[in-house]
């Protein structure tokens, strides 16, 4: 997980009342914290649900920028086999990033096998397909605001990036693959942009689909769902080039980070104030 702008990794460990017996092999032997979270299902039928120990393994320092000397912050992270993609972006208004390719196949010695400096974008959100990582963010070229960079990643210690499709607004800030379509939040000022990513060389925006407080969007059934609203935090369906609200989950509106992920037919969502709200 990310916690102040540094890249952790951290171990779930289930366990039961009855024996007090972990289900896990791992030998934590690099624990610098670890705290009990009760896992709840909202009901209080049924016998108690178990624990989860969370306990923190190892952390990776977010690099600083060359000849400036100040540390960018992590933002979000993908995974393909034993390495982890970790974005970045700098605090503030001013526009610069990076990305690091690390090593985790030893998950209590990560080792970072490169980091590659944009000093014209930032990014906040990544997916990893094959050799290649689609990342979201903002950048000041062209005509500045959201962006989306394809990165050939086929030599980890020499990543490049191969295009860069401008999608409007001021930031993307989430992004999810459903075959060669990536499905993008754009801000607050955009909505959601679908780019075919067929050419990895050459992406091409689909279709724009507007909402207002756009805070993330995913793939599901061959439909777009997003989360947003202006005076309600609801749950819109893509209907043509529009979107349909299609159950309201807050009577006010949330404020970024939301995100929704899908587990079979049930929606996980964390629109703000109302804590986790599971959906069939």
């Amino acid at each position: 997980w990310i916690y102040a702008g540094v890249f952790s990794l951290v171990t779930a460990t289930a366990l039961y009342a009855e024996d007090r017996i972990t289900l896990s092999t791992n030998q934590m032997k690099l624990i610098n914290d670890s705290r009990d979270v009760a896992v709840r299902a909202g009901a209080d039928e049924g016998p108690e649900p178990p624990k989860i120990r969370l306990a923190h393994v190892a952390s990776v320092t977010p690099p600083v920028i060359p000849g400036n000397g100040r540390m960018l912050q992590a933002t979000s992270f993908a995974f393909e086999g034993g390495t982890a993609y970790v974005t970045y972006a700098l605090a503030g208004e001013e526009i610069y990033g990076g990305i690091d390719l690390i090593d985790i196949s030893k998950r209590d010695e990560p080792r970072v096998i490169s980091t590659t400096f944009i000093d014209s974008s930032e990014f906040n959100d990544a997916q990893v397909r094959g050799s290649y990582a689609f990342l979201v963010g903002a950048t000041k070229k062209y005509d500045g605001g959201g962006v989306l960079a394809v990165m050939d990643v086929s030599d980890p210690g020499a990543p490049v990036i191969m295009s860069e499709t401008l999608l409007g607004g001021h930031q993307a800030t989430s992004i999810v693959l459903d075959g060669n379509i990536a499905v993008i939040n754009v801000g607050d000022n955009r909505g959601v942009v679908e780019v075919d990513i067929a050419n990895v060389e050459k992406p091409e925006v689909m279709r724009v689909l507007p909402l207002t407080n756009s805070l993330s969007a995913i793939r599901h059934g061959g439909h777009t769902l997003a989360l947003g609203g202006t005076s309600a935090t609801e749950l819109f369906l893509d209907k043509m080039d529009s979107f349909s609200s299609v159950h309201v989950i807050a009577n006010e509106p949330s404020a970024a980070p939301g995100r929704m992920k899908t587990y079979g037919e049930i929606m996980y969502t964390n629109p703000g104030k109302t804590g986790l709200s599971i959906l069939d």
